[in-house]
């Protein structure tokens, strides 16, 4: 069942190929997270938000502490704390925030309650508004039967004092199921914020979006229900996109909404390499077309790690490129794969990595992508022999097509039929993108061969 799930989640993932731009890593900033005095030293997570006087905060997951890098440059296999935070200056000078007079991984936190125990608080999205800065965390409690030991027990919004930056207070959310806060847009001009969420079931997780009045965060939402309609029932939501992973970002620029993925990789090593972009028109999408903007190439030991939770970061953009981060994991491959107390490793490879996108890779006027209101159908689908393509109930003839796998390799190419078809009796079965090419526009959907 593990294998048929994994399998059916690769195929889940899609992607388009272009070729203009070249995206390259971003050594000095991946410079400035080597740190091996008092503070921080490692973590995974990588979520930042820029801060109104130019500095960034910085929160981190399951973090290594003053732990003090060898001249080996290695670290104990086993974190510390739970969540940490750091600020960077406007010279580059970070600041560590966690509990210093904590006694174990949970009361070391900086987001945390106090009189909890064995709770995991592990960070979201995040916004400022006036001298408050609200930030998203994912709350966990110990569960043996769970996976990883843990079970989600919902969101919650930590409030944080600016600019002493100190915790205020946290609050439990509603909602929890769909985990509201992964990503949040502000859009000052239409007076909302944007609150993304995800859905999960058993194979795969979608973006959802709700909001809220600017200033009213704990204020009644609206859940984005499709065809521009927002109501007050939150299992009404329509996502937003297709597949996702686990933690994504939105962000806006130039008028437009991008959000950044990375291919599902169920943290294999060696899987989900490929960091992704959509763009839309509206902060509710939809997210359509994504298009591959970087593939991790970090190796150690000769080996691929496992890697996840790529995150754009949109304060510093520079000459139109986009920084975008992303953890690799220590467990694979490395001597901490079994985590004995005793082992110890390299502090690099749990360390965030950061790359340079230019958005020519992905921004595009002349592209654009199906909206909901586009009058297409295309029917049965899944099929197991024949697509049919219908526009205004015409049949769709003599227009171009590509069939791609959701790895965007080219599957199978033509024109449709005098009656709108597609034979599609060649292809295996499995999870495709029909791309339909009408004039200086592509149309992009998903299609299911049985």
């Amino acid at each position: 069942m593990v294998k048929k799930n994994i399998e059916v989640l690769i195929i889940m993932m899609a992607f388009t190929l272009v070729t203009s731009g070249q995206s390259y890593q971003d050594q000095i900033f991946t410079d400035y997270f080597k740190m091996d005095g008092a503070g921080w030293n490692a973590a995974d997570g990588t979520i930042s938000l820029g801060l109104p006087d130019g500095r960034t905060l910085w929160m981190f997951g399951d973090s290594h502490v003053d732990q003090m890098v060898d001249s080996n440059n290695e670290l104990p296999c086993l974190f510390n704390a739970r969540n940490s935070l750091m600020v960077q200056d406007l010279n580059n000078n970070f600041t560590t925030l966690y509990d210093a007079a904590g006694i174990d991984v949970f009361t070391r936190q900086f987001i945390k309650v106090d009189g909890q125990s064995e709770v995991t608080y592990w960070p979201a999205g995040a916004f400022v508004q006036g001298n408050i800065a609200y930030l998203f965390w994912n709350r966990y409690d110990k569960n043996s039967s769970a996976p990883l030991g843990i079970e989600f027990k919902g969101m919650v919004i930590a409030e944080i004092s600016l600019p002493d930056v100190q915790l205020v207070k946290i609050t439990p959310l509603n909602n929890t199921e769909l985990a509201y806060g992964m990503a949040v847009v502000t859009n000052e001009s239409e007076g909302y914020h944007y609150i993304y969420g995800r859905k999960e079931d058993e194979i795969f997780t979608q973006p959802v979006v709700a909001r809220c009045p600017v200033g009213s965060i704990y204020g009644t939402w609206e859940f984005y229900e499709g065809n521009d309609i927002w109501g007050d029932n939150a299992d009404n939501h329509l996502p937003i996109a297709d597949v996702v992973s686990t933690e994504y970002s939105i962000f806006s620029n130039n008028g437009k909404y991008y959000l950044l993925s990375q291919q599902l990789g169920f943290l294999q090593c060696g899987e989900g390499r490929d960091i992704y972009i959509y763009e839309s028109q509206n902060p509710q999408g939809p997210f359509e077309n994504p298009v591959v903007v970087y593939t991790i190439e970090d190796q150690f030991s000769g080996e691929y790690p496992k890697t996840y939770n790529a995150q754009a970061h949109p304060q510093f953009i520079v000459n139109d490129e986009l920084l975008i981060s992303y953890n690799v994991n220590k467990t694979c491959p490395g001597p901490c794969a079994e985590m004995p107390i005793t082992s110890r490793y390299n502090a690099d490879m749990y360390r965030p990595k950061f790359a340079r996108v230019p958005f020519s890779m992905f921004a595009t006027s002349t592209v654009t992508s199906i909206s909901e209101n586009d009058d297409l159908d295309i029917f049965p689908n899944p099929t197991d022999h024949t697509l049919y393509l219908k526009s205004s109930n015409s049949a769709m003839v003599n227009y171009e097509y590509q069939i791609l796998t959701t790895f965007g390799r080219e599957s199978q190419v033509g024109i449709t039929d005098a009656d709108g078809s597609i034979k599609l009796h060649n292809l295996t079965s499995g999870i495709y993108f029909l791309k339909l090419n009408i004039g200086q526009r592509s149309i992009t959907r998903k299609i299911v061969k049985l």
